[in-house]
């Protein structure tokens, strides 16, 4: 099935690239790591001149664009060709001063955001809201920096009086899944999407009749399969400042978004996060 890219949408088709990128066969790595280094080139590019440069078949090239919602070549030629190449993330070196630094850093975490709205799928956003609306019980998953993120989601959805629990360690993840049942909900924080406590907890609650949703940053990763929803942000990142750090901010936002909608349907879910501000007051001078 074939997509339709407006005008503006030539990002749109490298943002789905970067995110089906580390679940492709090698050749298709190679030819997806050339056309995100050099969009304006390949839009210029006939087929037979990409398929010698980087050594593969013409046949997968088309079949490539197919993957990415496109028609063929042709197609992926005219999206690429209205690329804005500023768009692309901004590295630092050892040469910058602090304040450059963190205006890249600022400048690159805004661009991941940016991007994960723009990209949203917002059927999926609904799917996600009403499948934690109707829970009777939450569960968050998440190890390292995934972890950070799911433990924020069980903070927020603990202070509107939810019944929810957050784990980060492997064999916890495991044993909560294994108890869980039809209505509740299991929420899977991944960046690669191939956490394997995360993954297979997933599974396991979705075996056990749970709902079960994914937040992740890559397209095909094994975590799709167990998930009932996938949300993903869409981070890029270089060697330094990692994927993960960048995708952090617009993963947290895709959470808030979850909770702040949660919170204004459910009768109580006001009045109780009132009562959870109040309940902490005396502890702040």
């Amino acid at each position: 099935m074939t997509a339709a890219y407006g005008d503006d949408n030539g990002q749109l088709v490298l943002l789905e690239l970067r995110r089906i990128l580390p679940s492709l066969h090698p050749k298709e790595t190679i030819l997806g790591r050339y056309i995100l280094e050099h969009p304006r080139a390949v839009s210029q590019m006939r087929i037979t001149d990409l398929a010698e440069h980087v050594q593969v078949s013409q046949g997968l090239i088309v079949h490539f664009c197919q993957r990415i919602g496109l028609s063929g070549f042709i197609e992926l030629k005219q999206v690429l060709s209205r690329v804005d190449v500023t768009e692309d993330d901004e590295a630092v070196t050892a040469a910058h001063s602090p304040l450059e630094v963190l205006q890249t850093t600022f400048r690159n975490s805004i661009r991941a955001m940016e991007d994960t709205l723009r990209a949203v799928d917002a059927s999926s956003v609904q799917r996600a809201a009403s499948l934690l609306c109707a829970a009777t019980k939450v569960e968050f998953y998440g190890v390292g920096g995934s972890g950070t993120i799911a433990r924020d989601g069980y903070h927020k959805f603990l202070r509107i009086g939810f019944p929810c629990s957050v784990h980060t360690e492997a064999n916890m993840q495991l044993m909560s899944a294994s108890l869980l049942q039809s209505g509740n909900v299991a929420v899977g924080v991944s960046h690669s999407g191939r956490t394997n406590s995360v993954v297979d907890s997933l599974r396991l609650a979705k075996e056990r009749g749970a709902a079960t949703l994914a937040i992740t940053n890559f397209k095909l990763a094994p975590i799709e399969r167990h998930a009932d929803v996938c949300l993903y942000s869409a981070a890029r990142g270089d060697a330094l400042n990692s994927e993960n750090a960048t995708a952090r901010l617009a993963q947290l936002a895709l959470l808030d978004a979850l909770y702040l909608y949660t919170a204004l349907q459910r009768d109580d879910g006001v009045a109780n996060l009132q009562r959870t501000i109040d309940a902490v007051r005396h502890t702040r001078y």
